[in-house]
This record gives structure tokens, sequence and C-alpha cells, in this order.
């Protein structure tokens, strides 16, 4: 709509109509306006009207304009001052005016004095002025102690007295109480279900909820910042406890001020909310029909065209379609002169337009030749005032194109000269679409039905529907019961449903040649199980709105297959008397359930007969629990474990075993598999949890499995040892299921513990062979110290067999015979210690010490065989476990076999070269090298095979011992030659590294 239309359509309302800029600024004021606000339009236009007028609203004036911005209208209420002074509360409507590029240009404003306001559009509204306003209750409050509690407020130094009352309930709880009621109308005590007398007697708390007092906060607020009124909307409570949803307004006329008493209305809107909701929801209904309808709008301006017609009535034209007759050029120029002013967005789509405007202006490029006839006739309607109906015609469109559409325009009866026409556009094209799809639709859905791989029958069901209601005529009100209690209905039923279609697939399942074979009534069908129709049949008359159940149907051709039947009980349907029914053909299914079922009986003797003990359990609730740790943000389930053990026994009781086969109850010493069946891994594992442990922290890193060799419990809490494994597919944990498989290995474990006998034999004998090969070096090495304890005896004596003895000089040779026979004793205590046949010690050792008291053994070996001894200590090695006695037989057996391979040397040098470094990773390594003639290369390989020497009297069992001894160490040992001879290597973890699986399990080293 143009502006000109709006300031012509402004000057006919009676209310304030008002036009201004973004700014504020004044661009059209009204005559309403001016009789509303006493300033004429010649002093308003152009000044900021919030200035002009002291504009002012509880929310903010800037407040107002981002609501009318944001969401393009307000309607509420506003203050404002009219000329005289006199200020006024007006009902308010705003509207954003944008141009014709969608550009927000102006606000326009619509004003009314409430007091000018019907009694229903006063009930309309929010706030209202509650003095002027019928049956509303009215208290007069004597406010006096609560003035002066908050005089005191102030005197106590309280700055912020809003801040204050809005952070002190008590203070608003006390103040309730502190109100006395000086009077109330009728209308109070019927609304609020009190006698007058009972209102009056005391304080008015019983009417304030808690959940409401922040209000009465408020309106003292608002009194402590002077202003007049307060109004909002609230709950109080009648006298009864009742909630009143109500219109609360406080004001302090000028007059009571001094007294300390104020005017308060209460208006019950429990009714005028009802209204306005039903009201929004009637709204909301026509907004989106409006909206959804596709209907284009133009907006014309027929003022040229108003003057074309003039100028006819002018010349004396009394019968305009005569005169269209004689001159048929004249309706292509009122075509010409129509200018369309506006458009909306479906308009400017119909028209294939670019824009809404790209549609504006003549209208005539939109008017073929072949319409002129329709713009004729509106024409001479216009001419003589005669009602223009609808018409069907086509339109140019601004591509080029032409549109079927339902032309209609409307304007007022009175069809003032100069009036624009509002031209709505239907396109009946999308109509004919619309039948055009529709019957395309229909032919889609017969082949859906036709083509569906579900078989299909469509039902005549109205020979069933009459016979259900000749029932019900003869009296029998429970059908469901009647059916049930005459099987015999069923045959009578059978024949009554008649199959009126079919499509393909109902024709290949029930093996029939063509429909028209097909139709007559069911009954063929039915032959092996006509309950299925008793139960559908059922099922309809309880209400329930559909039917499912596996069947088995009979073919055409006399043959039984599997199928699901299903029936659903439309209204549409069941009213119309026909019904479809579908089946599926489940035949293929069924086989390959009974095949199925074979395999898992095939699997479950599989598993029941597995020679193998094993458990099926369920740890859907250990699955729990480990998610729980997860979503808990633990990263680390060792250290986990480690502070809360308790955790550790809560996983192993939520195990629970639900199937063994018959290896696990020989296993277990059970009489049966039903013994295990809801026992916990708790039972097996409580004494030796570490299995269960290493398992699920292997579960946790995302292993596949786990397995190792250690000890469970049986039912009769014996202790056997088995091998541990578990895997963990995916399959299996979607499911909440684990298999764990243990074997029994008590008779390997006999096995090897005389394996290990066997070994701790061949490694005494080799030590007491050792021993007699060093006979001469013991006997020296034990003779050193005897002979100076011999030689410093005889001096003692000398010394004290003089005529004064030297005490002093006795005492230092006793010391001396004391650490020399401490020397012989440790030298014996070695020897018995490696003669000895015991279990190892394992303990913490520097390998330093070890090397040097095992070459004080050989010591005397080199000297008698001219070898030179060099002795290359590293420094800063770490610690190790171990038994002393077994690394010293290592260190010995190394030394004696460099020694003897250097017996041939001749003139080459004979030097025995020792040392000790530390490795990589902080490992220990040992080097016993020699300068003697090598290790051939076929025989390196071999060098540790027992029984496997290369000297005539050797039994070929040393190094076999030393390389048994290293690995229980968790270490290793090596040979190779080197540039002057060959070399053995030694290598063992620190004292923080893993030792192997038996000194864990406290097993000895042999």
């Amino acid at each position: 709509m143009s502006l000109d239309s709006i300031l012509a359509l402004a000057e006919l309302v009676p209310d304030a109509v008002v036009l201004r800029g973004l700014d504020g600024r004044i661009g059209s004021w009204n005559t309403g306006a001016a009789r509303l606000y006493g300033w004429p339009a010649a002093v308003a236009v152009g000044e900021d009207i919030d200035r002009l007028l002291l504009s002012r609203h509880p929310f903010g004036l800037e407040a107002l304009r981002d609501m009318v911005l944001a969401q393009g209208a307000f309607e509420g209420e506003i203050y404002r001052t009219r000329a005289d002074g006199r200020e006024c509360r007006l009902s308010i409507r705003a509207a954003l005016r944008r141009d014709a590029e969608g550009k927000a240009v102006g606000i326009a404003e619509w004003t009314r004095d409430t007091e000018d306001a019907s009694a229903s559009e006063i009930e309309a509204h929010r706030y209202r002025n509650i003095f002027h306003a019928m049956a509303a209750s009215f208290w007069e409050l004597d406010f006096s102690r609560v003035r002066k509690a908050i005089g005191e407020l102030v005197a106590a130094g309280v700055k912020d007295v809003p801040g204050y009352l809005r952070s002190h309930p008590d203070f608003i709880d006390a103040a309730i109480e502190s109100v006395a009621v000086i009077d109330v109308n009728e209308t109070t005590a019927e609304m609020f279900g009190a006698p007058r007398e009972v209102i009056l007697s005391g304080p008015m708390s019983w009417a304030w909820p808690a959940d409401s007092r922040h209000v009465f906060a408020e309106s003292l607020i608002a009194a402590a910042r002077r202003e007049d009124r307060y109004s909002t909307e609230t709950v109080v409570t009648a006298y009864d406890g009742r909630r009143i949803d109500a219109l609360f307004t406080v004001c302090w006329p000028s007059g009571h001020k001094a007294k300390g008493t104020v005017l308060v209305g209460v208006i019950d809107l429990t009714e005028r909310r009802k209204a306005e909701a039903e009201r929004k929801r009637t709204e909301e209904r026509y907004r989106r029909l409006f909206e959804a309808m596709a209907v284009g709008y133009l907006e014309a301006d027929m003022e040229a065209v108003d003057d074309l017609l003039e100028d006819l009535r002018a010349a004396g034209v009394t019968d305009l379609d005569r005169h269209f007759d004689a001159e048929p050029a004249l309706v292509r120029r009122g075509i010409e002169a129509i200018r369309l002013v506006d458009a909306n967005e479906k308009a400017s789509e119909l028209l294939e337009a670019p824009s809404r405007q790209a549609v504006l202006g003549s209208a005539g490029p939109f008017v073929p030749a072949e319409s002129e006839w329709a713009f004729r006739r509106a024409f001479v309607s216009r001419f003589h005032h005669r009602r223009f109906d609808a018409v069907e015609l086509r339109l140019s469109t601004a591509r080029g194109g032409l549109i079927d559409v339902k032309f209609t325009t409307w304007t007022t009866p009175a069809r003032p000269r100069g009036e624009n026409v509002l031209i709505s556009l239907l396109d009946i094209g999308d109509h004919k679409r619309a039948y055009r799809e529709l019957a395309l639709s229909e032919h889609r859905y017969r082949d859906l039905f036709h083509h569906m791989p579900v078989a299909l029958f469509q039902l005549d069901m109205k020979p069933l529907f009459a016979r259900l209601a000749a029932l019900r005529a003869e009296g029998i009100d429970d059908l469901p019961a009647y059916i049930r209690d005459h099987p015999a209905f069923i045959d009578e039923a059978l024949q009554l449903p008649r199959i009126e279609g079919a499509n393909a697939e109902a024709l290949r399942l029930f093996e029939c040649p063509s429909v028209e074979a097909m139709k007559g009534p069911i009954a063929w069908g039915w032959k092996q199980r006509p309950d299925t129709i008793r139960r559908s049949l059922i099922a309809r008359l309880t209400g329930r709105p559909s039917y499912t159940e596996e069947t088995q149907v009979d073919t055409w051709a006399g043959n039984v297959v599997d199928v699901i039947y299903t029936m659903s009980f439309p209204a549409e349907l069941m009213d119309r008397g026909i019904n479809v029914v579908g089946f599926v053909d489940i035949s293929e299914r069924k086989k390959a359930d009974r095949a199925l079922g074979q395999s898992e009986r095939r699997y479950g003797d599989l598993f029941r007969h597995m020679p193998v003990a094993l458990w099926q359990c369920d740890t859907s609730r250990l699955v729990g629990l480990l998610a729980g740790l997860k979503r808990a943000g633990i990263a680390d389930l060792s250290a986990y474990l480690d502070e809360h053990p308790e955790f550790l026994r809560h996983c192993m009781e939520s195990v629970t075993v639900r199937e063994v086969n018959a290896a696990t109850v020989r296993l277990c010493g059970g009489r049966d598999a039903d013994q295990f069946a809801g026992t916990t891994a708790y039972r097996y594992w409580h004494r030796n949890p570490g299995p269960f442990r290493r398992s699920l922290e292997a579960r946790w890193a995302g292993r596949g499995g786990h397995f190792e060799e250690t000890r469970m419990m049986t039912l009769a809490g014996q202790e056997i040892d088995v091998a541990f494994s578990i895997s963990y597919p995916p399959a299996l944990q979607e499911l909440g299921v684990t298999v764990i498989a243990t074997v029994d290995i008590d008779d390997r474990k006999r096995a090897e513990e005389r394996l290990r006998q066997a070994q701790a034999d061949f490694s005494h004998a080799a030590r007491i062979s050792t021993l007699g090969e060093l006979t001469a070096s013991i006997a020296h090495e034990v003779n050193q110290p005897l002979a100076a304890i011999s030689a410093l005896g005889q001096a003692s004596l000398r010394w004290l067999n003089r005529r004064e003895p030297d005490l002093t000089e006795v005492a230092t040779l006793a010391r001396q015979m004391v650490d020399d026979a401490q020397r012989a004793s440790d030298i014996i205590a070695r020897i018995r210690g490696m003669a000895l046949k015991r279990d190892p010690v394992l303990s913490p050792l520097a390998i330093n010490d070890v090397v040097e008291d095992s070459l004080l053994i050989v010591r005397h070996e080199c000297q008698s065989k001219a070898v030179d001894l060099a002795l290359d200590l590293g420094e800063d090695i770490p610690d190790f476990t171990g038994d002393r006695v077994q690394v010293q037989q290592v260190i010995v057996n190394l030394a004696l076999n460099a020694i003897h391979a250097m017996a041939g040397n001749g003139p080459k040098p004979k030097r025995l070269t020792v040392s000790t470094r530390g490795g990589r990773d902080g490992e220990i390594r040992i080097s016993v090298a020699d300068t003697g003639s090598g290790i051939a290369d076929e025989n390196l390989d071999l060098l540790f095979n027992g029984f496997f020497t290369t000297k005539p009297e050797g039994m070929g069992i040393g190094l076999s011992i030393c390389r048994s001894i290293v690995q229980a160490h968790g270490g290793s040992i090596s040979a190779e030659n080197h540039a002057e001879g060959a070399r053995f290597t030694v290598s063992l973890p620190p004292l923080s590294g893993a030792v192997t699986a038996e000194v864990r399990a406290g097993h000895p080293l042999n």
C-alpha cells in the first residue's frame, strides 16, 4: 500500500495515527493525533515524538524500539503527556514500515486513550487502570509502618534500598505483617471468599503466597522511586487457600501520601486468561491458514482507469459493453492504464519475476490478447458499479511464458474513485497438476499393490459384518465370547469374506493361475489353521487395531506354506466393508530356523563334550563396571587396582558362571554342571587372584586375550595347576558372554619338577667336578692364611717370652691371626656352599663383589698355569636379583674353560680378562675372554647343548648348566670369537627388571 493511501486512511479513523522515522522524528500527524495530544500538525511534524510527548514505559523506550525492529511490531501501553500537561496512559500499536526493497524506513503507530476504549478492549489489555474498571477488588491499606521501617533503613546507611528489599525476604515478610487493612469493597469479600470484617480484622499476609511476595517488594521499590503507581500480573491466595491469577495494581494518590495510605486494586484474570488463550489459538489458526495459502496478491492503482471511464461518461457513453464492441482498442488502453503498486512474494513467483519490484508498473505486459475479455468484463462492472466475479484466465510471465490463474478482484462496496484494488491470483495450473498427480498417485498405489513383495488380498467383508450384526440383533452382546464358545462358527465365517483382488505375490505364494480363479470365499486357504481366523476376528471385535501371527496356509495347489499373517482394521476401510490382508512368505526362514536349531544343538554338543574344560560366563555386569571407570576418566587400570584392591573382588564377584562342560566338571571334582551355574569367579580365584587381574588388564588394554599357567581352586577347595586361557571376540562381548578354557597341567608340572630335580643334580655334580679340578688351588688358598697364622703365632710367642713382653706387638699379631683365620673360614664357606646341595636363595647382589669372590677360587689355578688374570670392573653398575652360589658357579666355570682353552698356546701369551659393564636399559654384562685358539665356527651353535663337549675328558654339561642358571635369572649367555681368542658374555636384568616366571612363582633356580 502506498504512503498516500496510508495517510488518506489515517484521516478516516478517530484515533491517533502517527508516521515517524527510525530517528523518532514525526513525518505525519493525523487529526486524531492532534485531538488526543493537543498539538496541531504544524507544530508536531519534524519534532522527536518522545521529547514532544515526554514518553515513558516501565521497560524503557529503547526496549520498545528494539522490540519493533526485531519483531516488526509492538502492542501494549505507554505513558505520554498532553499539551496541557496532563499525563495519560495510552494503548499503542506500532509496526515497522519497509520500502519496496524490504528495508526498514520508519514506524507507524496507532494510539488511543484507554479511557475511550470499550469494556471488552479494556479487559483484553494486561495493564489497566483499576480505578475505572468495573467489578474490581479494592483495598485501602495503611503503609505507615512500612514507610517508617524503610526510613530506618536509610537512616542506618542503606544506600541501595531497592537492592536491599530484593535481597532480604525476611524484611518483606515483616512488612506484609505490618500492613493494616483500612477498608475493602464487596468485590474483595466475594473474590477472596471472606467477610469484610474478617479481612479488616488483621494483616493481609494470608493473601500473599511465598512465590508472589517479590511483587510486594517491587511495589515498595516503586514507592521508593516516587512512582505514582505500580502494576503487574501475579498470583494471590483466597482466604481458603485458593490461588487466583490476578492483575495487581497499587497507587499512591497525592492526597494520601502524607497519610501513609495506599490504594490497591486486584482484578481476577482467570476468565480473561482463558479468553486470551482462545483468542491466541484462533489468531494462530488464521495466521497459519493465511501463510499456508499459495495465493499471489497484487495491489492495483485504478486512478487512470477511473479517469478513462469518467471521460467516457462525460462523452455520453451509457452502455460500455456496446462501446467496447465499437472501439475494442479501448480495452488494451484500459489494461495499460492499470498500475501495479505492490505485490507479494507469491505473485512475483507466479509471474516469474526476478523480484517483487519487477512486477510493479503497468499491468499490460502481463495480460496477453487472449485474456483481454476478462478485463473488458472488469471495466464494464466498474463502470456500472456491479460486482465482478472471479474468472479463470491466462497471464503472461516476465520470462514470456503463460500461466493459468483464477483471477479475483476486491474493493469496497462504495468503490470511491481512485481506490486501489486488491487482486488475487490462484495458480490453477497447480490444481491441474495436482489432479494429474492424484491420478498418477492412484496408479502408483495400484502398482504398489500389485508389485509389493508381500502377498495381498483385498476382501469384501460386508457379508461377515452383516452376519455379526444379525447376531447382535439376536441379543448376543459379547461376540468375542460367542466366537470362543462356538468353534463351529468359524466354519461359517470362512465362507463369508470374499476375495475381490490379489497382487502378483499372492498369486505366486498361493500357486494360483489368476485373480479370477481366486475370487470367492477364503475357506480354501485355511484348512490347516482355521484358528488363525478365529483369533484375528476376536482381535477385531475387542478393539485391537491389528492382528499378526505366524501361521500356515493352504495354497490353491494343495501345498502348505509358512507365512506371517497380518490384518489391520482401519475405520476408513471397515466403514466401507473392505479390508486388505497381508501374507509374508517365511518358508525359507523356517527352513533356516530349523537349520540354525540343528547348528545350535551341534555346537552345544561340541561345547559340552569338548575334552578341554570350558566355562561360559556372564560378564555383562563386569562390562558395566569397566565402562563406569572409563566414564570416570580412569586411564591406568593397574594403578587403580593397586589403590582400590576391593574393586578387584567386586569384579570377580560380578562374573557369573552360566554353563560348564563335562571336562570342567571332572577337572573341578564336581557332580554335574548344575553345581557350577550361578557361582562367581571369586570362588575359584580368591586365593590366587593374579590371573584374573592380568586377564582384566588385558581386556582393558584391548588385547585379544590372555594366557598363563597358574593354580585355581576346585569345588572342594583344593588347588590344581592349570593352563588358563581367555579370549575377547567382539561378537561375544556385545552379548556380555566370555568363554574361558582351563587345561589340567598337573602331570606336566610333576614332570617339570622331576626335570628341575635332575638339572639340580647335574648342577651339583658339575660343581663337585669343578672343585675336584681346583683341589690344588683350594689347598693353596687355604694354606696361605694357615701358614700366616702359624708364623704370626710363633712371633707372638717370641714377644711374650721376652723379659719384658711387648703386649702391644702381641695384640697387633693376634688381630692379624684373627683376620687370616676369618679369611680361611670365608674360603672354606664358599667352597662348602658350592659343594653342598641346597635350594637357591634369591637376594640383591652387586656383580663386582660376586666376580671378585669367584675369581679367588681360580686365582691359584691361573698362577699354576702361567695365566695372567686381568680384572676390569665397571662403575655405577646396578644391583641384580639372584643366587650368589649359582652365579659364582657360572663365572668359575667360564674362567676354568678359558684357562683350559689356553693350555696349548705354546709361546703365545696366556691372558684371562674378566670385565663387568652396565649395558642398554640398565642390564648387567659380564665378559670372560681368553687368548686361546677360539671356537670352531661349526661348534658355536652347539656349545650350550647338553652333553656336547670338545674336551676328551669333558662331560658336556658345564655350559648347558650355565645357560640354565642364566636363563632362570632372566638373562642370556652367548659365545663369540674375538681377535685373540674366545669371549663368553652373560647379560642379567637389573634389580628393578623382570624376573622369570619361575622366580615370581617361588620355584627354585636349578
